[in-house]
């Protein structure tokens, strides 16, 4: 379910995102340069401290990336009231922003 954290894990958490969009993710960033990724499970443990957005922008995002939000548009639908196919995850919370922004996941449409 997707109130589910763990279910979520358990389902997206083989998933990568490029290591350059986190923090943690910096060393391996600075060693392996553009190939770096960190899984959406490493980034599931660190969502106090971090937040990313991934969203369809073709000029920066990897494949992998891609890959995780193909897998959720499988598992989700958005209701028919938004139109057009813009995917956009927003997840983790971290110390900045206004405080009614920091909340653990999000989709934005």
């Amino acid at each position: 379910s997707w109130t589910d954290r763990d279910w979520f894990a358990r389902r997206f958490g083989h998933h990568k995102l490029q290591a350059k969009r986190t923090l943690f993710g910096q060393k391996a960033f600075r060693r392996d340069g553009e190939s770096a990724t960190v899984t959406l499970a490493e980034l599931d443990k660190q969502t106090r401290t971090e937040h990313v957005i991934v969203l369809d922008e073709r000029a920066g995002q990897s494949k992998e990336e891609d890959m995780l939000l193909s897998d959720i548009a499988y598992d989700f639908t958005p209701p028919d009231f938004f139109p057009g196919q813009s995917r956009v995850l927003s997840f983790g919370g971290g110390p900045s922003g206004v405080r009614f922004m920091k909340h653990g996941e999000a989709w934005l449409s």
